[in-house]
């Protein structure tokens, strides 16, 4: 259950965080306000956030199945959040990439600047 919680964390990052732009504290102050979804629409229908994509390649290698997630955004400081950090504990956001990191697949690696993100995990 938590490998198919973190294959759907990670997409959503990328088109919330890297191609929408929306940073951590952006998130949480539209999040606190119930206007998050509506935010994002707006940013959907707004150049040149509305031109950018995001990419899942998936591919098999041996008994492991490998997941690219890339976005057009300008990246990330990524190494904060492939931990659980408790200052972060109570926020309402802010802990699906360390839930990927350390409980759903055997490797999570970003590139830099972190618009780039590759996690393997058994496919048994």
């Amino acid at each position: 259950m938590t490998r198919i919680l973190a294959v759907d964390d990670d997409p959503i990052n990328a088109i919330e965080h890297g191609n929408l732009g929306l940073s951590y504290a952006d998130k949480t102050h539209l999040m606190k306000r119930w206007q998050l979804l509506a935010e994002i629409d707006a940013r959907l229908q707004t150049p040149p956030w509305s031109e950018r994509r995001a990419t899942i390649a998936v591919r098999r290698l041996g008994g492991e199945i490998e997941f690219t997630i890339a976005d057009q955004g300008a990246g990330f400081a990524w190494e904060t959040y492939l931990n659980y950090d408790p200052r972060r504990a109570f926020d309402v956001h802010g802990r699906g990439i360390a839930l990927a990191n350390t409980l759903s697949f055997s490797s999570l690696v970003y590139q830099a600047p972190g618009n780039v993100v590759m996690a393997r995990a058994d496919s048994a």
